[in-house]
């Protein structure tokens, strides 16, 4: 399965970590595009999960459309003030047969919605009815403690 993590936090690190042990190809997309070129190269995110070792099966992009382009599943992990907007610019290149899992907790700031209904808000007409079949939600641990201590 061709796995997309949206965020390249110590959560999204260490659920890329986690899904690639498991034989998963995972792609994380970060805009930095430093920390991208670190996971690539370094196979370590430094910054946000520093002493992980990561797995030849994780690769990461600083690209949203490269990220996704071959996505079966897409796992949201931001921050909740970012994702509105990385939601709204990947709702283009988020392919349709596509899972989606929002790791994201949180309420937006501005509107006071969860996570779940920014989505729908952003995804649009027939959204409703797409996050019925093919969304789900999760929640994360506190500092993906559970998910770090498999160094």
């Amino acid at each position: 399965m061709s796995i997309t993590v949206l965020g390249a936090g110590a959560w999204g690190t260490a659920l890329g970590k986690v899904l690639s042990e498991k034989g998963e190809e995972v792609t994380i997309w970060t805009w930095p595009s430093d920390l991208a070129a670190q996971i690539n190269e370094g196979r370590e995110n430094k910054s946000f999960l520093p002493g992980v070792r990561l797995g030849q099966g994780v690769s990461a992009t600083p690209d949203l459309g490269e990220a996704l382009r071959s996505a079966e599943l897409v796992i949201v992990a931001l921050p909740a003030q970012a994702f509105r907007s990385v939601v709204h610019q990947a709702r283009a290149h988020i392919p349709p047969e596509a899972f989606v899992i929002s790791g994201t907790k949180g309420i937006e700031n501005e509107s006071l919605m969860l996570m779940r209904e920014v989505m729908i808000d952003v995804l649009g007409e027939g959204a409703e009815k797409a996050s019925r079949t093919r969304w789900r939600w999760a929640c994360r641990p506190p500092w993906s403690s559970p998910a770090r201590r498999r160094r």
